[in-house]
């Protein structure tokens, strides 16, 4: 494992490196997900079983009202529909819009790397493939990277692979000879959205695919039958 100090012999990527990063690989954000128009999201509202029922209710309502014009609770009704709609769309629609806010105040939280031979300071959104970044205890993976340094660094990866324990990081995947020792993640290897929880650590972006990897489950060894001795009966052992 290489000394913290060995990283001021790094000097980062240059500012042309950094543009034609950015051009080929874009921004360091999460794709959000396809949503669907407004008006499909309001006519979904109607999906709901208790809805469902109040419009039976109501057609029910005028086909009875209709022999002697009254229509009074049929009205009551159809407006309790509406109003139990737009009520969940509204909420809806602006849940999703705060959540749209949340992901753009994640985007801003500062993030060290080292560019030009120096350390800056800059948005999560712009760091950029091949950037070297400095984490502290603490601090969030802001992208996905492998170790280039680290000193006694542990990792919550519970995110990712529901273990509650920190793991171990280290500049490079170790070989074990026990298949059940080995790690779910790789060892050398940090995912966004983990926490570094230990140690100090810098680490370099790779073009990884911008898909997020799922831990595999770890398969224990198959258990090895331990032989019975054979007993000798006392027939035998008396003849000999």
């Amino acid at each position: 494992m290489q000394p913290i100090s060995g990283i001021v012999r790094r000097a980062g990527l240059a500012s042309q490196d950094i543009l034609a990063s950015r051009a080929r690989y874009g921004l360091n954000v999460l794709t959000p997900a396809q949503r669907d128009p407004w008006w499909r999201l309001y006519l979904d509202k109607f999906d709901d079983p208790v809805i469902r029922i109040l419009i039976i209710a109501a057609v029910i309502a005028i086909a009875a009202g209709a022999a002697d014009g009254y229509f009074v609770e049929d009205i009551g009704i159809i407006t309790a529909v509406l109003l139990a709609t737009a009520l969940a769309f509204i909420n809806e629609y602006k849940a999703n819009q705060e959540f749209d806010i949340l992901n753009q105040v994640n985007d801003e939280v500062p993030v060290k790397v080292l560019r030009n031979g120096t350390y800056t300071t800059i948005p999560r959104k712009d760091v950029v493939v091949g950037d070297v970044v400095l984490l502290e205890v603490g601090e969030e993976i802001p992208a996905d990277g492998r170790v280039l340094e680290a000193v006694q660094m542990q990792v919550d990866e519970s995110k990712f692979t529901g273990e509650s324990l920190p793991v171990s990081k280290h500049t490079s995947e170790p070989v074990s000879a026990d298949p059940a020792a080995k790690a779910t993640m790789p060892t050398n290897v940090l995912l966004r959205g983990a926490l570094l929880v230990d140690a100090t650590a810098r680490w370099k972006l790779p073009p990884l695919a911008t898909k997020p990897k799922l831990a595999k489950p770890r398969v224990p060894p198959p258990k090895k039958r331990a032989r019975k001795p054979r007993s000798i009966s006392n027939s035998n052992a008396s003849a000999r």
